[in-house]
Order: structure tokens, then C-alpha cells, then sequence
């Protein structure tokens, strides 16, 4: 029995938030259901980046524009169809529970979610074309969703009420519901089931949102409660909704309550346990929703108890304390639903419908992003990715499975943070483009980032690629400048604040798990010199930390009163944290759009994701990292980078990632870039190439193709344009992962290679 199955013993139903075709074809779906999952919401987001990402939809996208269906209505017609999928699988659940659970929930657009008129009729119409008996359809809470909801409810229509913020929106859905209810049983002399609904409270953003104002106000001491004491109270309120005489007579007919659903329920700081939500609701009458990460972490290390029916007294006593020094929780929690409602879904929706014009382009241009030219090694290339898909390596990958690689001594064993905090992070966008806004506001024309080797290499790729040095001088660019300083030599950094007006130079000092001391005695030499230009009052304003929140770098930033302090997942380090603050922070300063980066790099997560695609072939970084793994055995461990010139940079990066962490001394992959192409008798018979080909550049294919017509393997990775650099970064920590799988190295700990190395012949 699974903690999943003891959730359910206490009356609370597992459903989890992810939905897509090859989720439901490769097993998965059914793995989760053995594991305890009885529930099933479509994501819109998560659809629309498999749709872009993945081969998930190609044949039955090119077959429904072959039948002349428009390019508007075929992504509903995609997501009907895996609704549909996903509702037959579960329905043996549907049955057991007597229509309780086993349900797929469906989304709407959300244009309508201001139009109750047109709301019904869509719902009405998904719902003919689902034809399923348990399906659901997601309505959100606004005055008109809450109308359509009644309506709805009154049909039979099961409703799953979404953009929950506040405590009074679900007490008018719950009346609205109950209403339906008695015009249902009024209205129907003969019924099969009763509809059953849910009301999705959503939990992160809260937290988000109201710690924000908390810190403004001076009381860190009641960060991270808000959402939870909505959550409690909100529950106290559903059990005196659906108790009464009149309640009590729709019981006894077989009505179902409206149960409260925890949404987002993963953490949006890392100051907070994964399982943060997920073990503080626990309790009847609920329904909790996980993400395939906060799945994981709670089969893992979650806590089965009951401990929703705890802390009342505490959960009212908070909010009375909120509204006591002056936060206003109806305001925030209005705002917060407008952003997700009308900005982030309706974007999403947008974006959606876009995608489906964009993958049809790229099919009829036959646009592949990795081609593999690899001669007789195509072979045994193919048998590794059979024994990868037999020993389930991309699944094992993705829930964290440290025995897919040599045991090894290290802080925190687990470093696979980076596999799940791209969505977490792109709810920080908004935050980071808020924070370089003051500090441009407030005079600041360079950055300096003391930090190691990696977050270095990582702050030059954003600066040379896209910042300053990337622009035309002849126009003005409102980023800053940047350097770096490596604490691991520091020495031809000190320099630098001779050359630097110091009283406009923002300092970004990243202390990374156990290089906290070198990281110290770096900001103390900046430091000292900035206190005797500005004074020791005013000199901690020019200095960030990018740290474990309970790390002890963390405390120093505090004392000096820093300008800013930004939280890293503890699971994050070294050389896989250029989709971290680590790499985000300096990317933001120097100009980046850092939600479009996040979302190139999610595109590829989807990509590389453990369900993806029939064949290994169509998953990206399993495919790249079985090339490496495959050739590095049979001789050919030079990865040779070649790139088109505005992604020099990036090579350079992949170059380091590689040697550090697959450069063992005799099996290991020596990377080299920087290199002018040779004709291919040049090159010994050890020689992997990798072509990273930015779109429109034709410099190097004639060479490329000479090299692949010799017999030389080589890989195509293709992009688009600059904003791919984000999906690369995941796909080479990916391809990285796998290639160790195979060849027996733990790519997490430190394999030193020299530099000079990476330029050998």
C-alpha cells in the first residue's frame, strides 16, 4: 500500500495535474493509478509545450488539417481526445467509488470566464463531445462562473470550480452549487448519478503573494501560514455549508458535497518543504492535487496524518493578525485571481492555439532540433537506448533515482533539483524584472558576480550573448555591464574595483553549498572597499545573495543588510544551475527576458520527460546522451563543439559541464571547442561532433556534411533563434545524466579536467 492509498483510507482523493498522449500510451497513467491516483486534470500549459516539444500530436495533428479541420478548433479536438483516453482508464475507479472519483477534468478557454451565457454553452458542448459519464469540466469562480456553475450543476453536469483565492468565493460557489443540486433533483424524475463537484482553492500564490507584503511590513515571522489558515478555515466553513436540514435532504437522496480541492500545491519558495501543502491538508472530504514533482517528493518523504481538522484556533488567530497590521487579504487575493485568470491562463490559451499553427510549419519543413548522422555507431546506438528503455533509466531519471549511477561522498546526494524548478521559477520572472527595475532606477551601471567556475561561465553566456556586447554601440541598452570573479582565484578579480565606479556597481555573491567560506571572503574584500565610498550604512544595498535559506551565508546577508536575498532549491548545485537564481539573476541584469528563456527550457523538459515519445529516438537528451555514453566506450569520447558564432558562448558552457562532470580519467568525455574545422582527414577516428546550428546559418553545413560523409559521426542540434540557449541548458544537464548512466560515472561529483584540455587535439 502506497502513501497515496492511506490518503484515501482517511477520505482524502490523490488526483494529480498532468495529462498528456504519451502519458496515457506509455504506461504511466497506469502506473500512477497502481500507485493511488484516482483523478486526472487536463493542464493547458502542459499540453501546449508536449504539443511544441514533443511528437506526441504529430499524426493526429497532420490528420485533422488533412481533414480541413481549422487550426483553432484542432487543439481542443487534441485534448478531447486524451480527456477522453484518460476518462476510459479511469472509470473502473468511477465505478468502485460510485462516481466519487475516477474522473478527468477538462478546462475551458478562459475567455469566457466573464460569460455565463456562453460558459454553459461551451460546457455543454465539450461535455457532447467528450461523451463520457466521468468527465468534468473546469469552470472559473467569477461572478459569471459561479452563474454558469448553478446551471450547469442543475443539468447533471459534474463542475470543477477553478481560480479559488478566497474564502467567501468558495462559500457563493458552494450555495450555487447546492441550488443547482435541488433544480436537478426537481427537474429530473429519473436519475442515474448524482453530479459530483469540486472547488479548487489554490495554495501557493497565496503564500507568494501575502509573504511579499509581509517582509514589506516587517513580519517574517508569519511568512509561509496564510494559505494554509485560508485553507483550514475555508474547510470549517464547507463542514456548516453541507450539514442542515436543508443539506441533509439532498443527503438523503444521494447528493454529493462540494469538496474542497487543494491546488498548486507545490511550493513557490524553497524556503518550504516540497511537501509543505501537501502534509498540512490532509483530511475527509477533500481532494488534493499533486504535480508529478510534489508526487514524487510525497511517495518519497511525505507524512500521512490527519492533520486538516488541527490548528483552527491558530488558522483564525493568523489571519485576525494579518488584517490587525494592515495586510489586506481581499485585495491581494482579488489581484491574484485577475493574473492567473485573465493573464496566465488566457496567455496560456493564446499561446495554445499558436502552437498548433507553429508545429504544423515546422512538420511541413521537415525541422528536426537534433539530427544524428552516426554511420555503423547508428547500431549500437540503438541498442543502448533499447537497454535504457528497458531498465526504465528516464523514469528512474526523472523520480530521483541515485542508484542510476556510482555511489559517491557528497553533501546532499540528491542534485536533481533542476529537473522540476523551471515552472517554480518562472513565477519568479516577475519578481526578477521588478528587482532590476530598482536597482536601474537607483543608479546602478555594473554587476559583478563573485561566484564559482560554473555560475561564472553561465553570467559571461547571458552577458556575451545577449547583453551589452550583443547589442549595436551606437544604441543605448538600460542593462548593466557585467564581470565575474571566480572565488576559487579571486586574486585578478580584486582589480576590478580600480576599474569600477564602486558606488554604482551591484554585487551578486552566489555561496552555493559548501564554497560558502570562499564566497565570504570574497564579498568581504568588495565590501570593505564599498563602505569606505558610500559608508557602512548604505554599502549592504549594493550587495545580493543568491543562498540556501537556512545556509549560513544567509545570516551574513541579513547582518549587512543586504539588498536582496534569493533562495536556491537545496537540490541545485554546481554545474546545473544555469536555470537557477544563479543563472537567472545576472541573466536578468543584463537584459534577458527571463520568461521567455524559462519557457524554451520547459519546452525542452517536456521534451526530455520520462513518457515522451514511443521510441527513445524522439526524447532529445536521452538520445544525445546516448550517443555520447555509446561512442565515449567505443572510442569516440572527443566531443568536438562546433557552433555558429553567437553561440561561442554557449559552447563554451557545455564544454565545462561535460569535462567536469564526465571527464573521468580513462572512460570519460573530453570535450573540445573553439576550434577552426578541419578537412576530415585531419581528425583521428576518437571524434564525436556536435553542430550547434542557430537558424538561418549556413556558415559551417558544407563542412559539417564533408565530416559526416568521411564517416566522422555528427549530431545537428538546431535553433531557432538566441532563446533556445534555455532549452540546451536542459537538455545538455539531461544528456549529461544519461551519458554517466552508461558509462558508470556519477556526473554530480567533481571530475577535474583542465581547460587546456578542452582545446587539446
Amino acid at each position: 500500500m502506497s502513501k497515496l492509498h492511506e490518503l484515501n483510507r482517511m477520505g482524502q482523493s490523490p488526483w494529480l495535474n498532468y495529462m498528456r498522449r504519451s502519458f496515457i500510451e506509455s504506461g504511466e497513467l497506469r502506473q500512477r493509478m497502481n500507485d493511488g491516483i484516482c483523478g486526472i486534470t487536463a493542464n493547458a500549459t502542459i499540453f501546449q509545450r508536449a504539443l511544441m516539444a514533443s511528437n506526441d500530436y504529430d499524426e493526429m495533428l497532420q490528420a485533422r488539417l488533412a481533414a480541413g479541420i481549422p487550426t483553432r478548433r484542432i487543439h481542443e479536438a487534441l485534448m478531447v481526445d486524451d480527456v477522453q483516453r484518460t476518462a476510459d482508464m479511469l472509470h473502473p475507479i468511477f465505478e468502485s467509488s460510485d462516481g466519487l472519483d475516477g474522473v478527468a477534468s477538462l478546462e475551458l478557454d478562459p475567455v469566457l470566464a466573464n460569460d455565463s451565457v456562453n460558459t454553459v454553452a461551451t460546457a455543454r458542448h465539450v461535455i457532447a463531445l467528450l461523451d463520457r459519464g466521468n468527465v468534468m469540466v473546469e469552470i472559473p469562480s467569477t461572478t459569471a462562473g459561479i452563474t454558469a456553475i448553478k446551471v450547469l450543476t442543475g443539468d447533471g453536469v459534474s463542475v470543477n470550480a477553478t481560480h479559488i483565492f478566497d474564502i467567501e468565493t468558495y462559500e457563493r460557489i458552494a450555495q450555487a452549487y447546492i441550488d443547482g443540486l435541488e433544480e436537478y433533483y426537481e427537474s429530473h424524475n429519473v436519475w442515474r448519478i448524482w453530479p459530483t463537484a469540486v472547488a479548487s482553492f489554490s495554495l501557493s500564490p497565496i503564500d507568494n503573494a501575502v509573504d511579499i507584503a509581509l517582509l514589506e511590513c516587517g513580519h517574517p515571522e508569519l511568512l509561509g501560514k496564510t494559505a494554509v489558515a485560508m485553507a483550514r478555515v475555508l474547510y470549517g466553513r464547507f463542514r456548516e455549508i453541507f450539514s442542515g436540514p436543508r443539506w441533509e435532504q439532498l443527503a438523503r437522496r444521494g447528493a454529493r458535497v462540494l469538496r474542497p480541492k487543494w491546488t498548486r500545491t507545490t511550493p513557490r519558495s524553497f524556503c518550504y518543504d516540497d511537501t509543505f501543502y501537501i502534509d498540512a491538508l490532509i483530511g475527509p472530504d477533500t481532494v488534493t492535487t499533486f504535480s508529478p514533482v510534489t508526487l514524487n517528493a510525497f511517495l518519497n518523504h511525505g507524512t500521512v496524518s490527519d492533520t486538516l481538522s488541527k490548528g483552527d484556533d491558530a488558522a483564525h488567530a493568523h489571519l485576525n493578525k494579518l488584517a490587525q497590521i494592515g495586510i489586506d487579504l481581499n485585495a491581494i487575493t482579488t489581484r491574484l485571481q485577475k493574473q492567473h485568470l485573465i493573464i496566465a491562463s488566457d496567455q496560456c490559451f493564446q499561446a495554445l492555439t499558436a502552437s498548433v499553427s507553429r508545429r504544423r510549419d515546422e512538420l511541413e519543413a521537415g525541422w528536426e532540433r537534433l539530427a544524428a548522422q552516426l554511420g555503423h555507431f547508428q547500431t549500437a546506438t540503438n541498442k543502448t537506448l533499447d537497454e535504457l528503455k528497458a531498465a526504465h533509466v528516464m523514469q528512474r531519471l526523472w523520480t530521483h533515482d541515485q542508484t542510476l549511477w556510482p555511489a559517491v561522498e557528497l553533501p546532499n546526494r540528491d542534485r536533481l533539483g533542476w529537473l522540476h524548478s523551471i515552472d517554480i521559477l518562472s513565477d519568479s520572472a516577475g519578481r526578477l524584472q521588478t528587482f532590476v527595475q530598482g536597482v536601474l532606477a537607483d543608479g546602478f551601471t555594473n554587476v559583478l558576480l563573485i561566484g564559482p567556475q560554473s555560475t561564472c561561465l553561465t553570467a559571461e553566456l547571458f552577458h556575451k550573448t545577449f547583453g551589452k556586447p550583443a547589442q549595436l554601440p551606437i544604441l543605448p541598452f538600460p542593462y548593466l555591464t557585467l564581470a565575474v570573479a571566480g572565488i576559487t582565484d579571486l586574486d585578478p578579480a580584486y582589480s576590478l574595483g580600480t576599474e569600477y565606479d564602486l558606488a554604482n556597481t551591484l554585487f551578486i555573491v552566489d555561496a552555493q553549498s559548501g564554497r560558502e567560506d570562499a564566497a565570504l571572503a570574497g564579498f568581504e574584500h568588495f565590501y570593505w572597499q564599498v563602505a569606505d565610498v558610500l559608508g557602512s550604512e548604505q554599502a549592504g544595498q549594493s550587495f545580493v545573495a543568491i543562498t540556501a535559506h537556512d545556509g549560513p551565508f544567509a545570516a551574513t546577508a541579513a547582518h549587512y543588510g543586504f539588498r536582496e536575498r534569493f533562495f536556491t532549491d537545496p537540490l541545485i548545485n554546481g554545474r546545473f544551475t544555469a536555470l537557477s537564481y544563479s543563472g537567472l539573476l545576472p541573466a536578468a541584469l543584463v537584459g534577458v527576458d527571463v520568461h521567455k528563456l524559462l519557457e524554451r527550457a520547459a519546452g525542452m523538459a517536456a521534451n526530455s520527460d520520462s513518457c515522451t515519445g514511443r521510441h527513445l529516438f524522439s526524447n532529445q537528451a536521452a538520445h544525445l546522451g546516448a550517443i555520447m555514453g555509446t561512442l565515449a566506450i567505443a572510442g569516440r569520447n572527443k566531443v568536438t563543439l562546433l557552433n555558429s558564432l553567437a553561440l561561442n558562448s554557449l559552447s563554451a558552457w557545455i564544454a565545462h559541464l561535460l569535462s567536469a562532470s564526465l571527464g573521468q580519467s580513462g572512460k570519460g568525455i573530453m570535450p573540445i571547442f573553439a576550434e577552426a574545422i578541419a578537412a576530415p582527414r585531419a581528425y583521428r577516428d576518437d571524434r564525436l561532433f556536435v553542430h550547434l546550428r542557430l537558424a538561418g546559418d549556413k556558415t559551417q553545413d558544407t563542412a559539417v556534411a564533408d565530416l559526416a560523409a568521411a564517416g566522422h559521426p555528427v549530431v545537428t542540434l538546431k535553433l531557432q533563434d538566441l532563446y533556445d540557449v534555455g532549452g540546451q541548458f536542459f537538455l545538455w544537464q539531461t544528456a549529461t545524466a544519461v551519458a554517466g548512466h552508461i558509462l558508470n560515472i556519477n556526473p554530480f561529483a567533481q571530475h577535474p579536467v583542465s581547460m587546456a584540455r578542452m582545446y587539446a587535439l
